[in-house]
């Protein structure tokens, strides 16, 4: 509810033109840029295994459950923050982008471990942010 709303106080419930038809395009390069960043590495390494975290990471007690589970969202948010921002900006009212981004954090989240995936992903998401910006630029 709250994503809908700041998409409508945004302006971005309709249709992106102008300027803001950029925006989409700037995302996906923005988030294939952070693809092959280190902390994007060392983000997905701790976020990929769940159990792993836990096992390497354990505190005991409540207080200690709530610590782990914030430091593993941590993870998890600085893994895929700009696929969710991608999400909020060219995915709210496009279907196909949610599926191809929804597809492409399940494949790097649940597919091999290997820092090949994440990278091929960001070279995907250049690809698609520049043929994103020459689509924009067309229609302006």
């Amino acid at each position: 509810l709250l994503a809908l709303l700041g998409i409508a106080a945004l302006g971005f419930a309709g249709p992106l033109t102008g300027a803001l038809a950029l925006l989409p395009a700037a995302g996906l390069i923005a988030a294939g840029a952070w693809q092959v960043t280190r902390t994007k590495e060392v983000c997905l390494t701790h976020c990929q295994s769940p159990i792993g975290f836990v096992m390497h990471h354990w505190r005991s007690g409540r207080a200690g459950a709530f610590r782990m589970g914030l430091r593993h969202a941590a993870y998890c948010i600085g893994c895929c923050w700009l696929f969710m921002l991608v999400l909020f900006v060219a995915g709210a009212m496009s279907l196909l982008w949610m599926g191809v981004l929804s597809v492409a954090v399940f494949v790097e989240k649940a597919g091999p471990r290997s820092a090949l995936v994440p990278r091929a992903i960001g070279v995907i998401l250049v690809v698609l942010g520049g043929i994103a910006a020459l689509g924009a630029l067309g229609s302006v």
